[in-house]
């Protein structure tokens, strides 16, 4: 990713955050989550910022541009077609609020997932994922800062 990131044109403090970010999730993964991740992820595309980077999935995907235009939050994405990683900062996510190692993380979790969805398609995960549902846990949709201010 360094080369990625290199190659993105960011002013020297924003790709020291982005790199640092990437890091701590790359080095904290257990092997086989790296092994996956690995394989899936082909490359990345960084954006200096959250605007560029809904502008940019928005003309990728029918789908990023409808959760866009409906005000849903979009802190990056992974083309399960390419196996490519769009990545910013996460700095327009809940008002500046979410940490961009925490943007990274769930979007290499898509990449860990793989392009088939490999693993949230297994039994097991789908099991899990309703069990989950059933519980009193808050839906995604109830999670503080879903929308845009």
């Amino acid at each position: 990713m360094t080369r990625q990131l290199s190659a993105a044109g960011l002013d020297e403090e924003v790709r020291k955050e982005y790199e640092d970010a990437a890091d701590a999730i790359l080095t904290s993964m257990p092997d086989k989550a790296l092994e996956r991740f690995n394989a899936s992820a082909k490359k990345a595309t960084f954006h200096k910022d959250n605007a560029t980077l809904v502008e940019d999935l928005s003309r990728r995907s029918k789908k990023a541009k409808a959760a866009a235009d409906a005000g849903r939050l979009i802190g990056g994405g992974y083309d399960t077609k390419n196996g490519e990683l769009v990545l910013d900062g996460g700095k327009g996510l809940g008002e500046g609020k979410q940490p961009t190692a925490e943007v990274y993380a769930h979007e290499m979790t898509h990449a860990i997932d793989g392009p088939g969805h490999e693993i949230s398609n297994s039994p097991e995960w789908r099991r899990a994922f309703l069990k989950e549902l059933s519980s009193e846990a808050p839906l995604r949709s109830e999670y503080p800062n879903n929308k845009q201010p």
